[in-house]
C-alpha cells in the first residue's frame, strides 16, 4: 500500500511540476491571443509556484517517514521539466479555449496591478499554509483509510475463498 501511495504522490508531484514549469517565448508566427495567454502564465508565476508545491510535497512525504533517494528527486524534476516543454502549447490552448482574448487581457492587467502583485507575492505563503492544512488532514485521515482498505481486502479475501 505504501508503494502505491508513494507512486501516486510521485506522479502527482510530476504532474504539478509539469503544469507549472512553463516558459513562454514570443513567436511572430503565433497569434496575439496565444502570446497573451503565454504572457499570462508567466505573470501567474506558475513555474515558481509549481516548484514550491513539488518541494512541499516531497517534504511532506519525508515527514511522513517515506524516504526518497536524491536520484528519484532528480528524475521527477527532470521529467517534469521535459513534460512541460512538450505540453506547454496544449496548456496555452486550454486557457485560450476557456477565456476570451479580452478576459486574458483583463487577467494580465490584474496581475500587473497592486492587488495582483500582492496576490502573487502572497501565493507562496498561501500554498505553504494550505499544504500544512492538507498534510494535517492527511495524517488524520490516512490511518482510517488504510484500516478501511485493509478491512475491505480481508473481506474480499474471505469472499474469494468461499
Amino acid at each position: 500500500m505504501r508503494s502505491f501511495i508513494f507512486r501516486l504522490i510521485v506522479v502527482s508531484a510530476s504532474v504539478i511540476s509539469a503544469w507549472g514549469l512553463a516558459v513562454a517565448q514570443e513567436d511572430p508566427s503565433v497569434d496575439t491571443k496565444t502570446q497573451d495567454v503565454a504572457r499570462l502564465l508567466e505573470l501567474m508565476q506558475v513555474k515558481s509556484l509549481a516548484a514550491q508545491i513539488q518541494d512541499q510535497m516531497v517534504a511532506a512525504m519525508q515527514e511522513s517517514g517515506m524516504t526518497m533517494d536524491t536520484a528519484i528527486w532528480n528524475i521527477i524534476s527532470d521529467y517534469g521539466a521535459t513534460l512541460i516543454d512538450s505540453m506547454f502549447l496544449d496548456f496555452v490552448d486550454v486557457y485560450a479555449n476557456n477565456f476570451t482574448h479580452e478576459e486574458i487581457l483583463t487577467y494580465i492587467d490584474f496581475y500587473q496591478s497592486p492587488a495582483g502583485a500582492k496576490l502573487l507575492a502572497t501565493q507562496p505563503r498561501l500554498i505553504e499554509q494550505t499544504m500544512a492544512i492538507a498534510s494535517k488532514w492527511q495524517q488524520k485521515m490516512l490511518p482510517r483509510m488504510y484500516e478501511e482498505l485493509e478491512r475491505l481486502d480481508q473481506e474480499q479475501l474471505r469472499n474469494d475463498q468461499h
